[in-house]
C-alpha cells in the first residue's frame, strides 16, 4: 500500500467514516498510515518490493500464483461435487519437479490450506498432512457450485510461501455480491467489533472485541499458537494476507491484529478464534482507500 493510504471501515447502512482522529472505543475508525516506508508484510506472508525510484517499499500481493520462489503447487484434482466429502491431495514441487515436504512448523502446523469461494461466501482453514509419497492430503467438502481459491500457506527454510490454485464445483452458480463494509464481523452467533486502532512504524493495528448475544466473550482460547488467525482477501483477484492476532491488554474479550493490505480496494476479512472448545469464524468487509 503506497505511502499515505488509509484503511476506512464503513458502516454499510450509513456509509459513514470517521476522520484520522478516531480514538479507542470508536466503532467506525478510519486509519491512516504514516509517511514512513513499510518495513515488511504481516508475518512475512508476501515479500516487500522496492520501486527503485525512492518511493516506499510495499508488500507484494500473495496468493496470486501457482509458482513462486522456485516452488510450484500441483493439485491432484481440481474438480469436486457440491456437498460431497472428498480428499484433496496436492504436491509442492521444486524446480526439478521433485516433491518437497520439509516445511517448517508454523503455528503448530507444517501446512495451512485456506479454501474460499470466489464470492467469499464460503471459507475453510484446514491442515493437510504429509503423505509417504511427498504429497499432502486433507478431507475437503465444498458446499455448492462455483469456483474456489485454494491457498497452500507454509514456510520452508525460514521463508514464507503462499501458492494458490482454483478448484471447481459443477452446477448452477448462485452469485453473491460482497457484503458492504462494516466495523462488525459476524458469524456462528458471534460478533467481533472494531473498537480501536493505532498506526505507526508502517503497521496498522485493529482491535476487536468479541461477543455473543449473552455479552462479551472473555474466555477466548488459544488457537494454533495465537489469540486468533486473520485472513484478508482482496475483492477481484483474492490477493491474500494472513496475520496472527494477540490478546488485547486489559480486555479479556479483546484481540488485536496488524494487517497489511497490498493496495487500495475492498477486502473480506475472516477472523478465526477458539471458544468453548470449537473454532469460530466471523467475517466482515473493509475498504482500503488511496
Amino acid at each position: 500500500m503506497t505511502s499515505g493510504a488509509r484503511i476506512a471501515v464503513f458502516a454499510g447502512a450509513a456509509g459513514l467514516a470517521l476522520g484520522a482522529g478516531a480514538l479507542a472505543g470508536a466503532s467506525l475508525p478510519t486509519i491512516h498510515e504514516d509517511s514512513g516506508s513499510r518495513a515488511h508484510a504481516v508475518d512475512g506472508h508476501g515479500e516487500t518490493s522496492g520501486r527503485g525510484d525512492g518511493m516506499p517499499a510495499v508488500p507484494a500481493a500473495a496468493g496470486l500464483a501457482v509458482s513462486e520462489g522456485g516452488l510450484t503447487l500441483v493439485p491432484g484434482r481440481t474438480g469436486f461435487a457440491a456437498g460431497v466429502d472428498a480428499h484433496f491431495r496436492f504436491r509442492i514441487v521444486d524446480s526439478a519437479g521433485a516433491a518437497v515436504d520439509d516445511m517448517d512448523i508454523g503455528h503448530e502446523k507444517r501446512m495451512h490450506l485456506i479454501v474460499v469461494s470466489r464470492d467469499m461466501a464460503h471459507y475453510r482453514h484446514v491442515h493437510p498432512e504429509p503423505q509417504p509419497d511427498g504429497s499432502w492430503a486433507v478431507p475437503l467438502r465444498l458446499p455448492e457450485a462455483g469456483v474456489y481459491r485454494a491457498y497452500a500457506d507454509f514456510s520452508r527454510a525460514g521463508r514464507s510461501h503462499t501458492l494458490a490454485t482454483d478448484l471447481f464445483v459443477d452446477g448452477a452458480l448462485r452469485a453473491r455480491s460482497l457484503p458492504a463494509p462494516s466495523a462488525t464481523a459476524g458469524g456462528e452467533g458471534y460478533t467481533a467489533t472494531v473498537t480501536a486502532r493505532r498506526d505507526g512504524a508502517g503497521e496498522v493495528d485493529l482491535a476487536y472485541r468479541v461477543a455473543t448475544a449473552d455479552g462479551p466473550v472473555d474466555d477466548i482460547e488459544p488457537y494454533l499458537g495465537a489469540a486468533a488467525h486473520v485472513v484478508a482477501l482482496r475483492e477481484g483477484d483474492l490477493a491474500f494476507t494472513h496475520a496472527h492476532a494477540e490478546p488485547r491488554a486489559g480486555d479479556p474479550a479483546g484481540v488485536r491484529v496488524a494487517v497489511a493490505p497490498p493496495s487500495a480496494g475492498r477486502y473480506r476479512v475472516f477472523i478465526q478464534f477458539r471458544h468453548d472448545g470449537a473454532v469460530r469464524t466471523v467475517a466482515h468487509t473493509i475498504e482500503v482507500r488511496p
